[in-house]
């Protein structure tokens, strides 16, 4: 509990010194059941606005279990401004992949220096990977205010129908009791759209499984 209150407080601390905000987050997560193992394809959207045009790199660097997910996690169509930057992607040396769980490491993120001179900087990115089913976890916290954001996240393949999607969204401390704008579509098991057209704070976030239908 200790690590995940520090780690929001981090979130909040570093979105409160700049000026940066998205505009939209938009995520699409395709998973492919195959036996026990799941393929992962994620398509990400992320529009951030500068107005005061403030040095930001964004980064992304995903904590990966080891063994197979570890083996097979790759970025794909990472295109900022309309233009491709494969270049972005860092592969880390093994003295900087250690995390402080031992079954998950750090293999590679990206690192996308926005061009402080536009207003606003649109930038998509892919990943794919393949994990055991039972293991799959997908889960985000928001680390700048965002305007809206949506989420859809669709099982597909021959033993789709053996699992169903499981889904939650957090708010940090300060929206508990606060409305929240959220428009929930789901076409059980194998489908689920979330979208929020309200204002999304640093810290709120969500979670994605799945779970195997008994």
């Amino acid at each position: 509990i200790e690590q995940i209150f520090n780690q929001a407080l981090q979130v909040y601390q570093s979105s409160s010194t700049t000026s940066i905000y998205l505009r939209k987050y938009d995520v699409s997560i395709e998973l492919e059941i195959s036996g026990d193992n799941i393929k992962v394809s994620s398509s990400y959207t992320l529009c951030f606005v500068n107005p005061y045009k403030i040095d930001y790199t964004f980064k992304r660097k995903p904590m990966l279990q080891t063994g197979v997910q570890y083996d097979t996690y790759t970025w794909k169509n990472i295109v900022y401004q309309g233009k491709s930057c494969n270049e972005y992607v860092r592969n880390y040396p093994q003295h900087e992949q250690q995390t402080p769980n031992n079954n998950y490491l750090f293999k590679s993120g990206i690192e996308v220096p926005l061009v402080k001179e536009h207003a606003e900087s649109v930038l998509h990115y892919s990943s794919e990977y393949v994990t055991e089913a039972a293991n799959f976890f997908n889960t985000f916290r928001f680390w700048h205010y965002c305007k809206m954001f949506s989420i859809d996240v669709r099982l597909v393949g021959p033993e789709a129908d053996k699992y169903k999607i499981q889904w939650e969204v957090f708010l940090s401390t300060n929206r508990k009791n606060s409305n929240f704008e959220r428009n929930v579509h789901c076409d059980e098991p194998k489908h689920v759209s979330l979208s929020d057209h309200g204002w999304v704070f640093p810290s709120d976030g969500y979670v994605i499984t799945i779970n195997k239908i008994v």
